[in-house]
């Protein structure tokens, strides 16, 4: 993983005037289009930084202070489900026969109530709301809602399984399955599966691999990619190969969209915003989503943004669909044109202001900006062979559970 650092080098503060009308621009763009990218949720942190903020955002109660926590729920065996069960019924009275059809609910809610206090208790000794909670677990504060609250009908099995990783209530949940396994089945996410969504599944399964063109668009000289990923990637899959093939730094949010003429559906891919609100666009979730659900056939095409305030688009378009060549590792970049542009410089527009001062020695600007890109940029300058790919698993993990694989 790379690290992040974003604090400013004292050379950039040369453009601040320009800088400040550029992402006047930019802002323009993020209100046109719906997208807000907050501090919080909108950068994917190194593992060092990711695993601090995770520590540091429990809070650990005053020396001297105790700290009175509810027993937790035992796992409950069959005779007391049995038991609790009848209860409910005999509760009922009149309502039993009517009830009978959903016995199993009833059943059901009983033994998945020893897991959703647990992780309730878990959560508040941490001293985590439901939101702070759902901005570590990414997803909507209702589905965390769902699981302490035993609602069956709306548990999202990849929301519990990360939901318990956050967590750390592994080893519990394993017992608690042992214990339960029709419905540890049904809840679980099966090692597999994760996998497929996750992206780290290879070419074994399909053996098929999309060769993907990604062009950056509005820039000069020209930015482009070729890559080879495997047929199975997940569409966070394929955003790691992207961020790794271009040379961005995975700072910001992402978005993949398409227009299916056929339905007229337009998706929206991405990573799903906790605290959006009413009327927001509701982003699926990319590792949930199969690349292969909207790039099926050569010349079908995405479109890709990164960074909804610089607002870098990106044009992805999958050549070609082939057999993997013996002996070779996937995915990987066989091709490719000009340097990826500096985080952070103002979207299309600043990014051709900086070439125009890098290219005036005599720009006042000249050399703090210069000292700003370390020294060198080169706006012409790419190698294939220099590119590396990360795990798309290990940085979802990183990313989003604050684990270290």
């Amino acid at each position: 993983m790379r690290s992040t650092s974003e604090a400013e080098s004292p050379g950039r503060s040369g453009l601040q005037g320009n800088r400040s009308k550029l992402l006047i621009d930019s802002s323009g763009h993020r209100h046109r289009h719906g997208h807000r990218e907050s501090q919080g949720a909108g950068k994917l942190m190194s593992k060092s930084r990711r695993e601090s903020k995770k520590r540091s955002s429990s809070k650990a109660p005053e020396k001297g202070t105790a700290t009175l926590s509810p027993a937790p729920m035992p796992i409950l065996s069959d005779a007391e489900v049995e038991v609790a069960a009848r209860a409910v019924e005999d509760l009922l009275g009149g309502l039993t026969t009517a009830a009978r059809g959903s016995e199993k609910d009833v059943r059901d809610l009983l033994r998945f109530q020893s897991l959703a206090s647990r992780c309730g208790e878990e959560r508040e000794s941490r001293g985590w709301s439901i939101k702070a909670a759902a901005d570590r677990v990414r997803c909507a504060q209702y589905r965390l809602r769902a699981v302490e609250s035993s609602l069956l009908s709306e548990l999202d099995p990849q929301v519990l399984e990360r939901y318990v990783r956050v967590l750390e209530l592994d080893d519990f949940f394993e017992e608690w399955a042992r214990a339960n396994p029709e419905l540890g089945s049904k809840v679980r996410v099966a090692r597999g599966e994760a996998q497929r969504k996750s992206g780290r599944r290879g070419v074994g399964s399909k053996r098929r691999v999309y060769r993907i063109k990604i062009a950056l668009l509005d820039v000069v000289p020209s930015v482009w990619r070729i890559i080879e990923v495997p047929a199975t990637y997940s569409f966070w899959a394929l955003h790691v190969a992207i961020q790794d093939a271009m040379g961005w730094l995975d700072y910001h949010l992402h978005l993949f969209q398409s227009q299916d003429a056929d339905v007229g559906t337009d998706p929206q891919i991405g990573i799903p915003d906790s605290d959006a609100f009413e009327g927001d666009p509701v982003f699926e979730a990319g590792w949930e989503v199969p690349m292969s659900r909207w790039l099926k056939n050569s010349g079908d095409t995405m479109a890709y943004t990164y960074d909804f305030g610089d607002y870098w688009q990106h044009e992805i378009v999958l050549e070609d669909v082939a057999v993997p060549t013996p002996r070779t590792r996937y995915p990987r970049c066989v091709d490719g044109e000009g340097a990826c542009p500096p985080e952070d410089c103002g979207g299309p527009r600043g990014y051709q202001d900086l070439l125009s001062v890098l290219a005036d020695r005599s720009h006042p600007e000249h050399d703090s900006m210069l000292e700003w890109l370390g020294g060198h940029h080169d706006p012409a300058a790419f190698d294939p062979r220099d590119v590396r790919f990360d795990d798309p698993q290990e940085r979802w993990m990183i990313a989003f559970a604050g684990v270290n694989p």
